[in-house]
């Protein structure tokens, strides 16, 4: 069941969502019959990342209620944490702002705050800039960027990265700071346009790799389909030789029978012959 987990994450860098959440099933089903609450729990997490990708902010925000019951189950308080902060991403996915706000500051309420690593954090603190300004509370938003400046500079993904960049652009739009507006965009557009090229790079390697292997096995399954062929005709022409052998094993048979039939018959018509020169 854990390789099954570690194949679905790989589905999913890979962003082969829809893979990666049918290995997800089948590891849960495992995890489920052996009682191991934490990897159930861990595949839910999974399947919710998964389904967040894909634009399905319903199903993963499902996903991750049952994750979080089963990681309070078993006394985890950090990926409980984990887990509301995703949840808070999934409201904000479904257009529930105030939700995601009031989920978010009880969040920063907890004391095992101090315990949510860096991208869970930077991830929080971004959403809850995006809802501020979506609320048009733009001081907030400003704030909460800033306390993750730190964060963004030494240990944020190249997405996080991008995404501070279009937070900040919005954030002096709003302040009417429209040069440094325009600097955010063109680092928010060049960065993404480096993870963007990645990612063609990556999808344009990942099919030819499915043509080339889909090429092999169909000449593969040709090889084998001319072998099967071969058989088959082989299989044809022993058959036939059997037919015509026992076809002329017959002929020569009947022959034989033919020729001492009339063997018999011309010797009976010599029998008869004399003895009625005799008379």
């Amino acid at each position: 069941s854990r390789l099954l987990n570690n194949l679905g994450i790989f589905y999913r860098i890979l962003e082969r969502y829809e893979d990666a959440l049918n290995i997800y099933d089948q590891s849960y089903a495992l995890r489920e019959a052996a009682k191991d609450t934490m990897g159930m729990a861990n595949n839910l997490f999974n399947m919710a990342a998964a389904h967040s990708k894909i634009k399905e902010p319903e199903k993963a925000l499902s996903k991750l209620e049952l994750a979080e019951q089963l990681y309070q189950a078993i006394n985890s308080p950090f990926d409980v944490l984990t887990c509301k902060v995703a949840k808070g991403t999934a409201y904000i996915d479904l257009g529930e702002f105030d939700l995601a706000l009031e989920l978010f500051n009880t969040i920063l309420t907890y004391p095992d705050i101090t315990s949510l690593t860096n991208p869970y954090k930077i991830n929080m603190y971004q959403s809850l800039a995006y809802v501020h300004l979506k609320r048009g509370e733009v001081k907030l938003a400003e704030d909460y960027l800033n306390t993750i400046e730190q964060d963004i500079a030494s240990q944020a993904n190249a997405q996080q990265i991008s995404r501070n960049h279009e937070l900040w652009s919005q954030v002096y739009q709003e302040k009417g700071a429209y040069r440094q507006a325009y600097g955010s965009l063109l680092e928010f557009k060049k960065l993404s346009d480096t993870i963007n090229a990645q990612d063609n790079a990556r999808f344009r390697q990942e099919m030819e790799t499915k043509y080339l292997t889909r090429e092999k096995e169909y000449e593969i399954s040709l090889l084998n389909t001319e072998k099967e062929l071969t058989e088959v005709k082989l299989k044809a022409a022993r058959q036939r030789n059997i037919g015509l052998g026992l076809g002329l094993l017959l002929f020569g048979g009947l022959l034989i029978w033919v020729f001492r039939l009339f063997s018999i018959t011309k010797k009976q018509h010599r029998v008869i012959s004399k003895a009625n020169k005799e008379k």
